[in-house]
């Protein structure tokens, strides 16, 4: 019997199949958003190193996100992924992010490293606005929602510790438990087992538990050192996952 010989259509099928499985049900979707998240790691390195003053640290951190950042910008500026196809603030936020870029960088290299870490801050701004508008949110927009409450509790300026302003204290440790609990029980794809952040990420909560623990004595002395250690664990979920 001759062997049977496959048709030019049902080849093409094969073939789509076999490029559909060894893609790993890819979409341009998720591409865009992984490299992103990639990107925003050394981006959140940069931050850090800023916050440290170590200008060489900082600077090649900054190398780093902008080889990525770069590569993403240039692949979709003009073809943006199907779920930010609609924005109409698209090309303004890339270029927006890359003038951010282009000022940390000069600050950095002048050595203003506190000026560079507040000019940088506008980045995260700019990539929460972009998801916000497209319905989208993130790990990294509920670590930036604990982050603005935070810090709004950090302020030289917030209320006094005396009665009405542990009041005020105690409500606003109530969201801040919220926000917490909402980031880690939303995590980046594929960590919510890894070790490194279940260790962080207990911290972090734990954290809050002391500022619970310190309100139950009314003494100003003790929530305001708690309400600092806010600080440190925050900083390290950020600086790995978030």
């Amino acid at each position: 019997m001759a062997p049977r010989r496959t048709t030019p259509l049902f080849a093409t099928i094969i073939l789509v199949v076999v490029a559909l499985s060894s893609a790993g049900h890819a979409s341009p979707w998720r591409d865009f958003e992984d490299a992103l998240y990639t990107a925003y790691g050394d981006y959140r390195v940069a931050l850090f190193q800023t916050n440290q003053k170590n200008k060489a640290a900082t600077e090649a951190a900054l190398s780093n996100f902008e080889a990525k950042w770069s590569a993403l910008a240039v692949k979709h500026r003009t073809t943006p992924p199907p779920q930010y196809g609609d924005d109409p603030k698209w090309a303004e936020t890339l270029a927006t992010v890359d003038n951010i870029l282009a000022q940390a960088k000069f600050e950095t290299a002048a050595g203003d490293l506190p000026k560079a870490h507040e000019t940088l801050e506008a980045i995260r701004d700019q990539l929460g606005h972009l998801r916000a508008r497209n319905g989208i949110i993130t790990f990294s927009d509920r670590m930036n929602a604990y982050h603005a409450k935070m810090e709004h509790m950090l302020q030289p300026s917030y209320l006094g510790f005396g009665a009405a302003g542990l009041l005020t204290v105690r409500e606003d440790t109530a969201v801040l438990a919220h926000l917490a609990q909402d980031a880690v029980r939303n995590p980046p794809k594929g960590v919510a087992e890894n070790p490194e952040f279940k260790t962080l990420a207990s911290a972090f909560v734990d954290s809050i538990q002391v500022v619970k623990l310190s309100l139950q004595k009314n003494e100003a002395p003790t929530v305001e050192a708690a309400l600092k250690a806010l600080k440190k664990p925050y900083s390290q979920l950020f600086l790995k996952f978030g």
